[in-house]
């Protein structure tokens, strides 16, 4: 996802993967024992 963003970030569904990397994102930090922390610690 973050690939397609980098190689064409003005494409019509750029704001729509964008906003699918947050939700992962937002899922893997709010799960216990997540690599969440380990992300926000420089991991």
């Amino acid at each position: 996802m973050q690939r397609h963003l980098q190689l064409a970030p003005s494409a019509e569904s750029a704001r729509a993967a964008q906003d699918k990397i947050y939700e992962w994102e937002l899922k893997i930090d709010t799960q216990p024992g997540s690599a969440g922390r380990m992300r926000q610690s420089g991991y």
